[in-house]
């Protein structure tokens, strides 16, 4: 019962830890009993596994007699020196226990080799019902006992946490829906929809109450095979429908089958009917239910205005669909059956017609999705100026009937649950049943909340642009030449009559300033200012725009009398449209290799040297390294293979560095069998896995330093190499690839293979990752849906193909359409990549159906890489070749290195079960012979048509041409699957 236990360990005879505040025994009849000889490898995944027999010695085990009088005599600490135990500045070295430490001196925390200010909250200014306290070294503000908040902000003495709480329903009360109703204190009853699929436990496992048992109907998907009601905020409440918690647990009972996914409660405001396919900002209302996907996947389910961050649509997992909610962060949690779940939205509006809004998702306290620039509700005036710059067709129909959606505040929770979709592939196949209960409203104050008052008026609008229209008139006229030259080439592309250009640049341009700049409004005089004109006006591009610091967005491409057209660069998203215009490079010289003979051998002659096979020891590398070094050092060195590599290098301290080498794709040509067979030369050093750095946001974001803690551990004559075939078809890649502290030396290889043959296993990738079921529609084949069950793969893909000519060439018929034309067509669509999200002219070339042919136009993707890099630094590996003579491919690879060619034909034999070429490593791997995975190859054994296959080869042949006359010099003939 009391934490005095004593606790000692030495090794040879010094003292290493020593505890004295340990609790050993509840029971006081507990005694020592004798000594467990437990020792193994472990943990108990393989990853902890030694990587040959090893051995231990043990002798000399002996029990003896202790008691306090043993202690160990803490000796004189005067012999103690701060400089020899390395001792930081503001530590003192003191003996301990018969041992020399560092203790970093008060007000300083560390391990006394390193010491630093220990956090205070002096300079933190809590809530006055609030405290600081610093926990795992930060200091924190947290709310006092019997207050709310995130310590920043409290609620007073008078506020509950929690003002609404239902736990559970009533047992005695029947039917369901009408217990229901007195539990929410719902003023009427739910809705018709759905009563009968609400239910109680039966019996109930409490004597007067159950969670809501929610039945969703075999066969039935949508609302109807679900249930919902809305649970209002009582008027006495309105305080918090600016900001607002609201909780509850779910748990999807045992052999739960997700299907391809469904509804859950979540948060509305405005008014109710934030679902079916509203027009959030046109209805004035809000909505942000949850849903799970296939396998239990969660995300956030968001109704709201269209007008949303530039790279909302863009980011990783974001799934938008204007007309029927946006997938936000599909992933972030997984249900798992039979296992309750608390979740918890904490939501604060946006100052209306500002991207400011905040939504937090926390699944069992744990905050798994955080979003900070949400637009739930738009002022009345940012309405208006939103529909003439993006929907014009629609301004007359939207204009007469405008709600003013700055006055929307949070109302409640949409109780909304059932499978859906509404087509029948998403309905469950099975009586499936979820449980529900302990919902909860509650104050969510986050510090950032102000009371949001004096918000500008439409009249105050109004005369802030008429008197930014004076404005800028004035400073157009000033600079009445300079304008000339620059709205002459940014209102071309406008097709704006010429007489009335030198008028209109002002007035444009005032309403792109404002869109875009958001110019300032001062709450405490209670008007606009306008930013600082420019001194001067730039001609370029885009002309007088671009003066203004501003981007009036993505021109329409000017057609030049060459093959290529005007750059346009998007500044608005996190990436840059993708430059097309002319590269004037040379054809790439073709690299000469002698032939040799691969080596056939049968199955029963593979070549196994593992057995037998050792690494150097640590001790026999004879390291003269600093312990710091060597410490840093010692999961690097736990390796065998790395052990090999340092005693080639001697005392040579390997260092990450970036890469020398990218494998940049393309996707399905073969690039993971490429890492597989280069790893095994010993040059050539990478990480398991795909780096994804210049093409994915979350690692973008992190800088160059993460992308460098990612490279392996080289020595200075091995080749740092990276792969990742998704950079191939980004065409912001190469533009970021540039500004590489080795840009002018880093090489890149580009596996190219049957464009044709490509595009379908791309196709069956995609076809097979996306679900599992083939009897129900795949997520992002949803166009298939009319016959989905019926179709073949092969014809799944013939209708997938299809769709994807008429979007890229902009609905032309493929067999009327001309070489140049169709080049003309596939610029024309890219240019409309960077269009805002919602625009329904803007494409989507690396999604379904679209990136089933764009991954394939070789010469566009290369183009862009060579705007940036020279011919010296590709080498473009023709698949083929590395699928019929591997070897020679590895040679190819290490010649374009300059590097030897450890690795070559006779490494490779042809396995006549499998058809194709397997790996015998050469001997100082220590791997014995393999082949591939089956998964790979996925379309070896397909047919198609050749009527089908011959349609994409008209599409691809000007692509073709381009690739053998522009770029490669390769012959491209024997692509012919």
């Amino acid at each position: 019962g009391e934490l005095d236990g004593h606790l000692m360990l030495f090794v040879d005879d010094t003292l290493r830890v020593n505890l004295d505040d340990v609790n050993f025994r509840v029971d006081p009849a507990l005694e020592i009993h004798g000594a467990q000889y437990s020792t193994f490898f472990g943990g108990s995944s393989a990853e902890w596994a030694p990587l040959k027999d090893e051995y231990a010695q043990f002798r000399n085990f002996e029990f003896a007699e202790y008691s306090d009088s043993l202690d160990p005599i803490i000796v004189d600490a005067t012999r103690c020196d701060r400089e020899v135990n390395g001792c930081h500045e503001a530590a003192e070295c003191v003996i301990e226990n018969g041992s020399d430490i560092c203790k970093c001196i008060d007000g300083w925390i560390g391990d006394g080799t390193t010491c630093s200010e220990e956090p205070s909250c002096d300079n933190l200014e809590c809530h006055e019902f609030g405290h600081c306290s610093v926990r795992n070294g930060v200091p924190l503000c947290f709310c006092n006992e019997g207050y709310a908040g995130d310590g920043f902000a409290c609620g007073n003495g008078e506020t509950r946490k929690q003002f609404m709480l239902v736990n559970e329903i009533s047992c005695d009360t029947d039917p369901t829906y009408t217990a229901i109703s007195e539990a929410f204190n719902l003023p009427v009853n739910p809705g018709s929809t759905g009563r009968d699929n609400l239910g109680k436990l039966d019996p109930c496992p409490a004597e007067t109450s159950s969670p809501i048992r929610q039945k969703y109907p075999q066969g039935v998907a949508g609302g109807s095979g679900g249930s919902y009601f809305y649970w209002e905020l009582p008027a006495a409440n309105e305080v918090y429908r600016e900001s607002l918690s609201f909780k509850y647990e779910v748990m999807f009972e045992e052999g739960f089958e997700f299907v391809k996914g469904g509804k859950l409660p979540g948060l509305f405001g405005g008014k109710t009917g934030c679902s079916g396919g509203a027009d959030a900002a046109e209805a004035g209302c809000f909505s942000t239910r949850l849903m799970w996907r296939t396998g239990g996947a969660g995300e956030l389910y968001l109704y709201a205005p269209y007008n949303q961050a530039e790279d909302f649509c863009d980011r990783e997992n974001y799934h938008c669909n204007f007309d029927y909610g946006h997938s936000v962060d599909r992933g972030a949690w997984t249900f798992v059956p039979a296992q309750w779940y608390k979740l918890e939205q904490r939501l604060m509006l946006n100052t209306a017609g500002n991207l400011d809004g905040k939504i937090k998702i926390l699944v069992n306290d744990e905050l798994v999705l955080s979003l900070e620039d949400v637009n739930f509700r738009e002022g009345k005036e940012n309405r208006k100026i939103l529909i003439i710059y993006k929907y014009k067709i629609k301004f007359k129909h939207h204009l007469s009937i405008l709600t003013k959606v700055d006055t929307i505040k949070i109302y409640g929770a949409h109780y909304s649950t059932f499978f859906g979709g509404s087509s029948s592939t998403w309905a469950p196949l099975k009586d499936e049943y979820a449980q529900f209960r302990n919902f909860e409203f509650s104050e969510y104050l986050p510090s950032e909340f102000k009371a949001r008052k004096d918000l500008p008026t439409h009249a105050k609008k109004m005369k802030f642009v008429w008197n930014s229209f004076r404005e800028i008139l004035a400073f157009a006229l000033k600079n009445a030449a300079m304008i000339k030259k620059a709205n002459t080439k940014a209102f071309k592309m406008m097709r704006i009559s010429r007489i009335f250009r030198i008028f209109a640049t002002p007035l444009v341009f005032t309403l792109f300033y404002i869109y875009y700049k958001e110019a300032t409004y001062d709450r405490n005089i209670k008007e606009y200012s306008l930013d600082p004109l420019p001194d001067s006006i730039t001609v370029d591009t885009h002309g007088f725009a671009e003066s203004f610091g501003i981007n009036p967005g993505p021109p329409k491409a000017v057609k030049k009398k060459d093959d290529g057209f005007a750059r346009v660069q998007g500044k608005n998203v996190d990436h840059g449209m993708m430059d097309l215009s002319e590269v004037n490079v040379n054809v790439k010289a073709k690299m000469e290799l002698e032939d040799k003979p691969a080596l056939k051998v049968g199955l029963s002659e593979n070549v196994d040297y593992a057995d037998g096979f050792t690494f150097p020891t640590t001790e026999e590398l004879g390291l003269n390294w600093s312990p710091e070094i060597k410490e840093q050092m010692s999961g690097f060195l736990h390796q065998g293979m790395n052990r090999k590599r340092q005693k080639k290098h001697g005392q040579e301290i390997p260092k990450k560095r970036y890469p020398d080498l990218i494998i940049t794709g393309a996707k399905k040509c073969g690039t993971t069998a490429l890492k597989i067979f280069m790893n095994y030369h010993p040059v050539f050093q990478d990480k398991p896995g795909e780096r994804h750095f210049f093409n994915r946001k979350e690692h973008w974001n992190q800088g160059y330093e993460w992308y460098l803690s990612e490279m392996p551990l080289t020595y200075n004559d091995e080749v740092c190499y990276e792969k990742t075939p998704d950079y191939f078809d980004r065409p912001f890649v190469p533009e970021r690839m540039k500004d590489l502290p080795n840009a002018d030396s880093v090489k890149f290889i580009h596996v190219l293979c049957d464009p044709v043959r490509r595009s379908f296993s791309h196709f069956l990738h995609m076809f097979t990752v996306q679900g599992h079921t083939d009897a129900r529609v795949k997520e992002g084949f949803e166009f298939l849906s009319n016959n989905f069950g019926e179709l073949s793969k092969e014809e799944a893909f013939a209708e997938t193909i299809e769709l994807a000519f008429k979007n890229l060439l902009g609905g032309k018929e493929l067999s009327d359409v001309s070489d140049d034309e169709i080049r003309e067509s596939v610029r024309d669509y890219f240019t409309k990549w960077d269009l805002k999200p919602g625009d329904p002219n803007r494409v989507f070339p690396l999604r379904i159906p679209d990136a089933i042919l764009t991954g394939s136009l070789y010469s566009v993707h290369i183009s862009t890489f060579l705007h940036y890099f020279t011919q010296d630094q590709m080498l473009y590996l023709d698949a083929t070749e590395l699928i019929e003579n591997p070897g020679k491919s590895l040679r190819r690879v290490a010649q374009f290195m300059g590097v030897p060619a450890t690795i070559d034909e006779n490494n490779f034999y042809f396995d006549e079960e499998k058809g194709y070429y397997c790996m015998t490593p050469p001997v100082e791997s220590g791997r014995a012979s393999f082949c591939l995975g089956s998964e790979k190859g996925r379309s070896k054994d397909k047919v198609l048509p050749d009527e089908l296959k011959n349609r994409i080869r008209r599409f691809y042949k000007p692509f073709l041409e381009d690739l053998t006359n522009k770029y490669s010099g390769d012959n491209y003939d024997h692509w012919d699957w």
